[in-house]
């Protein structure tokens, strides 16, 4: 008996993504594993789309898998590229072109104040 769940970004149900109640237009998730301690996500965000500004309240792990995302800071991140912020970091990203991330986290993100 297997233990194995597969999926494959073209064909999962996409749902949007909030954040602190709030939608993020063009950004969509999908969570492909909730243990308890973690969870990882894809997140799909659309040509020009962005997030809002947040605060991490753990260490999060972001790898580009297609597309590139840019930092509050300028900074470029293409696919390969993998990034980590630390527990109480600031930011938000924004895709001038489109992207697919996967995101592992082992508490949910908050918005800034």
């Amino acid at each position: 008996m297997s233990l194995r769940e597969s999926h494959t970004p073209s064909q999962v149900q996409w749902q949007p993504m909030l954040l602190g109640g709030q939608r993020l237009e063009g950004v969509s998730w999908k969570i492909l594993a909730n243990t308890g301690p973690w969870q990882a996500y894809w997140m799909k965000m659309a040509p020009g789309s962005r997030s809002v500004p947040h605060r991490h309240a753990a260490t999060e792990l972001l790898q580009v898998l297609e597309g590139e995302v840019m930092d509050v800071d300028g900074q470029v991140f293409r696919a390969g590229d993998s990034l980590v912020y630390a527990a109480g970091s600031e930011h938000w990203l924004r895709s001038p072109r489109g992207c697919l991330l996967l995101v592992v986290e082992s508490e949910p993100s908050s918005l800034s104040d």
